[in-house]
């Protein structure tokens, strides 16, 4: 019996392994390893290796804490599994899964084993360690943007990038284009500065080329890129010039003879740099810079390009 808990034990942490390495990677096979390492562990090693120093102890005793460190940390491990699969329910699970061990085990385990003088100190300190890691491990787990969504944001720059081919630019004597064409290529040097920054080859100058695509952009979960960006221009925040641009913009196209009310109620809605978010989906006195510019590459990519779009977009509007 212990040597088949050593050798399942030992087969669960190495598959358990692989997984986590393949599916870090993308490759083929990771859903399948994480999946059977996380239920052999929770349904074959866990119960067997409990029951096996359960069976071990001379008098029998601390039934409740064997049966509570079950729960615990299977409940954990599923969570994690949950998380990392994108399954319904992996929010809660992974809550629970961190709250457990602190709330409900450590107690139960306390209470087990304070007569135990000697070895009891040491035991806690490693306990309290290990529990601390999972927890920051799940929190980190929590953390992370999925891959999903980040499909579904490079989709979203991608039809974007689409949509600004499609709209041509106004005559190059008009206020409007002027002003759209400043815009939009302070938009195209931030653009470039990100991609010149995580992947290369993807920007001639302060353009981006035909290699350009974001699904090869590296680093595209890097939350640093926007301190780099658009904190920094001669001592001047960046974001803080292209707000100067959107708001000059604006005011450019709102003052031309040709924009009718459905048009201002446009420009007002698409290129509103306000502190105040009209759509409710942040709080009260979150900035405009923090909300559009607190996130990873791919997301401030999918902004600046969202950017470009409605800029055409509205320009073809005014000059007709």
């Amino acid at each position: 019996m212990k040597k088949s808990v050593y050798i399942t034990g030992i087969s669960c942490a190495i598959l358990m392994l692989f997984g986590c390495v393949a599916k870090v990677m993308h490759w083929p096979g990771a859903s399948v390893m994480l999946i059977l390492s996380v239920f052999l562990f929770c349904f074959w090693f866990l119960p067997t290796a409990l029951k096996n120093s359960y069976d071990q102890l001379p008098l029998k005793k601390m039934k409740t804490l064997h049966i509570i460190s079950y729960l615990v940390f299977a409940v954990c491990m599923m969570g994690v599994l949950f998380k990392v699969m994108h399954w319904p329910g992996a929010a809660v699970f992974l809550l629970v899964g961190i709250l457990s061990p602190f709330v409900i085990f450590l107690p139960v385990y306390l209470y087990h084993t304070h007569e135990e003088e000697k070895t009891g100190n040491k035991n806690f300190l490693g306990l309290v360690l290990g529990l601390t890691f999972l927890a920051v491990f799940s929190v980190f787990l929590a953390l992370s943007v999925s891959r999903p969504i980040l499909y579904y944001a490079a989709q979203a720059i991608n039809n974007n990038e689409t949509t600004i081919k499609a709209l041509s630019s106004g005559p190059k004597d008009s206020e409007v284009s002027k002003a759209a064409d400043e815009l939009f290529v302070y938009t195209d040097d931030l653009k470039c500065i990100l991609l010149n920054e995580t992947t290369a080859n993807m920007c001639d100058g302060n353009k981006t080329n035909a290699n350009y695509s974001e699904n090869n952009i590296s680093e595209m979960q890097n939350r640093e890129m926007d301190t780099y960006v658009f904190l920094n221009e001669g001592g001047v925040p960046r974001v803080k010039i292209l707000k100067e641009k959107i708001d000059k913009f604006r005011e450019t196209v709102l003052a031309s003879k040709n924009t009718s009310p459905e048009l201002t109620e446009l420009v007002n809605t698409l290129f509103d740099t306000s502190d105040n978010d009209i759509n409710g989906i942040y709080p009260p006195g979150i900035a405009w810079e923090k909300r559009e510019f607190n996130y990873s590459v791919l997301f401030m990519l999918d902004f600046l390009s969202k950017l470009q779009s409605h800029v055409r977009l509205v320009e073809g509007e005014a000059l007709k």
